[in-house]
């Protein structure tokens, strides 16, 4: 059954009783989001529907929306976009979540370009800890990219990252595979995004926290050139590149210190045994590379 295009939910719309839409900021494949309004709090909320309306709903992303909001519900470290509460409304489906008032970054490295190499090793912390907390629930990510991390600059602090977006979470533990297995994907399906995707999640291959370690080293990546590390976008090419026996090196002109360098050149051995295998693991590496004296 095809996923039907989502219909836009008219602003004034209440969801559940308690939400109202006030405006719709961004579709993704089976959902709009939305900015809200928690009305008897007068908070605003970022609003995640799937809808039914003019169409019926894959029962499979049905499946991923529930996945969604049963696993992000349990993260709750400060870098990591807070899920108030998930339910059904008239239409579909709905997760209500934490307002961000803060620029994608996908947004501020198209406008800024290269980042200066300890904001980029602090802000690859953020995505460090933030990853941390979500593998110690045995939570993979499996979609990490600039679109998919908000760069918040609260006046009078410094500025810190948020990563959004568990749509494609997965989690490792024995009774979520069985369920996946037999409701989701079919084994060695791709799920992701081809141009952030580490070489094992191209293959369809089993995953483990070196899979979302490339994704960070390839945000990084990103970050210090100011230029997604593949250009192009279609599947074909980007499996080419990352299964391709070139190793990921910096551009020697970058200016990038060596040492920071290594790091994230490490995050993208495309033998995933050879990477960092645990957030912790890279979060050494860096936190000692900007405490160090640094490298030229």
């Amino acid at each position: 059954m095809s996923q039907a295009k989502q219909p836009v939910e008219p602003n004034g719309t209440i969801i559940a009783g308690r939400y109202r839409i006030d405006k719709a900021i961004a579709r993704g494949g089976c959902s709009i989001v939305y900015r809200g309004t928690h009305i008897d709090m007068q908070r605003q909320v970022a609003l995640k529907l799937m809808s039914a309306t003019g169409g019926q709903l894959d029962p499979s992303w049905v499946e991923r929306f529930k996945r969604e909001a049963q696993l992000a519900c349990q993260l709750n470290h400060a870098y990591t976009i807070t899920i108030f509460d998930y339910g059904v409304f008239q239409n579909g489906l709905y997760i209500a979540m934490e307002w961000l008032d803060g620029e994608s970054l996908r947004n501020v490295i198209k406008s800024e370009g290269a980042m200066d190499p300890e904001r980029v090793a602090r802000l690859g912390i953020h995505m460090l800890e933030s990853l941390f907390e979500a593998h110690q629930l045995n939570i993979l990510h499996r979609d990490l990219k600039p679109s998919n991390m908000m760069l918040m600059s609260p006046v009078g602090q410094a500025e810190f990252i948020k990563v959004l977006d568990f749509g494609l979470a997965k989690a490792t533990t024995p009774d979520y595979l069985a369920k996946e297995a037999l409701a989701l994907t079919r084994d060695g399906d791709f799920v992701g995004t081809p141009r952030y995707a580490s070489p094992e999640q191209l293959r369809g291959q089993q995953l483990s926290f070196a899979s979302d370690i490339y994704g960070v080293g390839m945000v990084l990546w990103e970050m210090l050139t100011g230029r997604p590390a593949i250009q192009q976008v279609d599947f074909a090419t980007c499996v080419q590149v990352h299964l391709g026996p070139q190793p990921w090196k910096l551009p020697a002109g970058l200016g990038c210190p060596l040492g920071l360098s290594q790091i994230v050149e490490r995050m993208l051995i495309k033998d995933q045994h050879a990477r960092y295998q645990s957030c912790d693991q890279a979060l050494g590496a860096l936190r000692s590379w900007l405490d160090s004296d640094k490298d030229p």
